[in-house]
């Protein structure tokens, strides 16, 4: 969405009183029992058409047409103490390529407090801004390339995450996993053993009051992870978006770490997105005889920026109030976007 800040995205609704059993339909299926469940149905099915001139042959075809998710699954909670969700690729039973790894999010959240809570299953891993913001809530269609292969991804683990100080505008997330990360697979193989992540997220600018109340909106981000390598040709690779491989895996042994920075602002009708990350792997003992040899360093960054261009705003100053294609009174809200990733 258009001047939108990570801070901002949720998709919980707001609460009411319901007594008894009951089924609506809002937004999308719910089922409900009082206020001790809820259970909401899920579906996201994206379809994307790529095309280049002159074309590039690939296996499978990268131009044309493509179902890129087919996603279906539940999530709600249990009492007021634990949220869960459970989310499957359905790609492979609809005839398209089978995904390595169908089972996506596949969790439990203990929230006894809104400082202290407990999160175990499968889900992303606590590094990247990007990475861990919904395909539907991106300013394009992709994430860029510096995320798909830098940032981890999901993995199975438990993490302790809660929000912090007044207005809890801080958020911290740490946790253990028990490989690298999806996206730092080979043909589904993980690269990587047990692995530590932590996170430091928000606005810590609005604590500082003789700031103006743009900059104390800037949203700055923090991330570190680290895990021992699996000895072999499992290092990183980088692939265009034309799949073009222009660095191959290489011999690692050690540790792989990583480190992420991250930057967003939103005012109004403008917002600036951006994102740093450096992978450092080790290649102990991989030289010709055996000896150590430079660690591989793995190192990009993106920046976006968006402007809604027609539309009136929220009196919050978030989202827009009208959609540009259903709404008759006037054009509602359109808006433009660019980035570049390096």
């Amino acid at each position: 969405l258009v001047a939108q800040k990570p801070g901002q995205e949720t998709t919980d609704e707001p609460k009411e009183k319901i007594e008894g059993f009951s089924f609506r339909f809002k937004d999308r299926p719910s089922f409900r029992y009082g206020e001790d469940l809820r259970m909401d149905v899920k579906t996201k099915f994206h379809f994307d058409f790529r095309h280049f001139e002159p074309p590039i042959a690939t296996v499978p075809p990268i131009n044309g047409y493509s179902l890129t998710r087919a996603r279906v699954g539940v999530k709600g909670e249990v009492t007021k103490y634990f949220e869960y969700e459970v989310e499957r690729e359905m790609r492979g039973t609809l005839g398209e390529e089978h995904p390595r790894h169908p089972w996506r999010d596949v969790y439990v959240d203990f929230q006894p407090y809104d400082f202290v809570r407990f999160k175990a299953g499968k889900f992303k891993v606590p590094f990247g801004m990007e990475e861990n913001t919904s395909e539907d809530r991106l300013d394009f269609i992709s994430r860029s390339q510096v995320t798909d292969f830098l940032a981890p991804g999901r993995e199975r683990g438990g993490m302790l995450h809660g929000k912090l100080f007044k207005g809890e505008r801080i958020t911290y997330e740490a946790g253990i996993f028990r490989f690298d990360g999806e996206n730092s697979d080979i043909r589904g193989i993980p690269t990587g053993r047990r692995t530590y992540a932590a996170r430091v997220s928000g606005e810590p600018l609005r604590y500082v009051s003789f700031l103006p109340k743009t900059i104390q909106h800037v949203y700055l981000g923090v991330g570190a992870r680290s895990s021992e390598l699996i000895e072999g040709q499992n290092g990183l690779h980088g692939r265009t978006i034309s799949d073009l491989t222009y660095f191959d895996h290489v011999f690692v042994n050690g540790s792989r770490r990583r480190t992420g920075l991250e930057f967003a602002w939103a005012e109004g009708r403008f917002g600036l997105k951006g994102e740093y990350i450096r992978v450092s792997e080790q290649r102990k003992g991989q030289g010709i005889r055996a000896n150590d040899v430079p660690d591989q360093i793995s190192r990009g960054w993106y920046g976006t920026g968006s402007w809604l261009v027609l539309g009136e705003m929220e009196s919050n100053g978030k989202d827009p109030k009208k959609n540009a294609f259903t709404e008759r009174n006037g054009y509602g809200a359109v808006g433009v976007a660019a980035g570049l990733d390096v």
